[in-house]
């Protein structure tokens, strides 16, 4: 679309003519449903990637992939051919590359409470230097 600079009309549009037999690639996005058990148990699910590219009929685009997520647990994932499509809709891939996984939870020692044991080594320090300076 080109537009006037000064009034903002439309001055002139472009028009595509869709070939409705030849097959086009798009991306599609991906919806993760459910709540995985990996989840439950502390994991973090982590979406690789949030659509895929497919090739298909221009009437045949699918508006998004429902991904079921509820059966994962710690370490599991969701690769590509595991996906359900339809027939008339192929994946663009190089490989079984992952969908989503549910990592492994990491557990770091809070940084509040790493302070707070420095202060009380230092504090039980204290008294001892104390007495002996006075001695």
């Amino acid at each position: 679309m080109q537009y006037h600079p000064i009034s903002g009309d439309v001055i002139h549009a472009d028009l595509y003519e869709v070939d409705l037999s030849a097959r086009i690639q798009v991306s599609v996005p991906l919806h993760f449903v459910g709540k995985a058990a990996g989840v439950v148990r502390g994991g973090i699910l982590q979406p690789i990637v949030r659509e895929i590219e497919v090739e298909c009929l221009p009437l045949d685009i699918p508006q998004f992939f429902n991904l079921e997520v509820s059966a994962l647990d710690i370490g599991d994932s969701i690769h590509i051919e595991e996906l359900q499509m339809p027939e008339s809709v192929t994946a663009i891939y190089e490989s079984n590359f992952a969908l989503v996984t549910v990592a492994t939870p990491t557990v770091e020692e809070a940084p509040a409470a790493a302070a707070a044991a420095t202060v009380e080594g230092a504090v039980a320090a204290a008294p001892e230097q104390t007495k002996e300076g006075t001695e």
